[in-house]
């Protein structure tokens, strides 16, 4: 599967360029492809990027080694990239009679169901910041 030799790589500066990671990540290995997460506003970097290589042996080399590594004065977090849980399923919607819904707990309960927030994917323990320098641990 693929998805096991990709790393995500955060804490990226803007500076950093998905050139630099080729050549930079290229020392442990082939790299087959790198890609930046941009901001399509703005076209700024969002921190983070992603890099792949062509076996696992050199993802998990270049994952030990770049690790907490400096690159342009930040420390990197380098993981394996894991494929995010798919978003939960929605009810179906029943057909609605002329008479307004009562306030009860059930209809509570839907409504807060349908409040999912996508900020558990992933990347969620860097979406408040993706590109500040603050650290979590693992």
């Amino acid at each position: 599967m693929q998805h096991h030799r990709r790393l995500v790589v955060r804490n990226l500066t803007r500076n950093v360029k998905a050139e630099h990671l080729e050549e930079i990540f290229g020392a442990f290995g082939e790299v087959t492809s790198v890609s930046l997460a941009v901001d399509a506003r703005v076209q700024i970097s969002k921190g983070y990027g992603f890099v792949e290589f062509a076996t696992l042996t050199d993802a998990e080399k270049a994952q030990r080694s770049m690790d907490a590594a400096k690159l342009d004065g930040n420390s990197l977090e380098v993981d394996f990239y894991r494929t995010p849980p798919p978003p939960p399923r929605r009810r179906s919607r029943r057909s609605r009679s002329a008479t307004p819904p009562s306030s009860d707990s059930r209809s509570d309960s839907r409504s807060d169901s349908r409040s999912y927030s996508s900020s558990s994917y992933y990347y969620s323990r860097s979406s408040s910041s993706s590109s500040s320098s603050s650290s979590s641990s693992h």
